[in-house]
């Protein structure tokens, strides 16, 4: 069984739709271990998250100041 460093089984898989996570050998390996997969619809884009805002307004507004 895969388990976490605190030892509770891994609940959910998420993954985008790569090939290599939509394989049918590896959605039944996670049958067997009673985990859920869960992908990302096919051509979704990629949403970034709270900490990829903050960097690209830091890194746009070095840049900004470094022009004036």
């Amino acid at each position: 069984m895969i388990c976490t460093q605190y030892d509770s089984p891994v609940r959910a898989f998420r993954a985008d739709f790569a090939g290599e996570y939509i394989s049918a050998s590896h959605r039944l390996f996670l049958a067997d271990q009673g985990t859920l997969p869960q992908f990302s619809c096919p051509g979704a884009h990629a949403q970034n998250g709270a900490a990829g805002r903050k960097h690209r307004h830091i890194l746009e507004t070095s840049c900004f100041t470094t022009l004036l």
